[in-house]
């Protein structure tokens, strides 16, 4: 992923991870986050509150100030603008899309076949990726568990 277009705070992150040789769940155990909203947060997808900024600067060993003000001026995040080009061009993300292009259909009927007419949010939103290690090859397990909203008659 092309991280020319991040916020300054996102690349200070970068940098200190890499300065610190940690990984995203290592500093997600430590600010008490899964690895996945870490990532997030790296790439400026979610805003974290106060106590986030100051824990996560307190484990790469950042500015606190700095990383406070950072966040202030840069506004709410523009979710989803790092993708940029539809269908992705990055491999993985490609494979993802397409992914839920093949199952996507198919996993919305199931939803609405247990759920009802609605949708999965992705504002009330978690994600988590596990490796799953099995003798014929490494798999990944990706959860997404978002609420579900009904929609409503007016």
């Amino acid at each position: 992923m092309s991280r020319k277009n991040l916020p300054p705070a996102s690349l200070r992150l970068f940098e200190a991870k890499a300065r610190h040789n940690l990984t995203f769940e290592e500093i997600g155990k430590k600010i008490d986050h899964d690895e996945v909203w870490v990532a997030s947060l790296f790439y400026g997808q979610v805003t974290p509150s106060k106590s986030d900024v100051e824990r996560i600067a307190s484990v790469l060993q950042l500015s606190e100030d700095a990383l406070k003000t950072e966040y202030m001026n840069s506004g709410f995040p523009h979710r989803g603008e790092l993708i940029g080009h539809s269908p992705p061009l990055d491999p993985l993300l490609y494979r993802l899309n397409e992914a839920l292009r093949i199952h996507g259909p198919g996993i919305r009927d199931v939803i609405h076949e247990k759920c009802g007419d609605g949708i999965v949010s992705s504002v009330d939103f978690r994600a988590h990726v596990e490796k799953v290690t099995r003798t014929d090859g490494d798999r990944v397990r990706i959860i997404f568990d978002g609420k579900f909203l009904n929609y409503k008659s007016f």
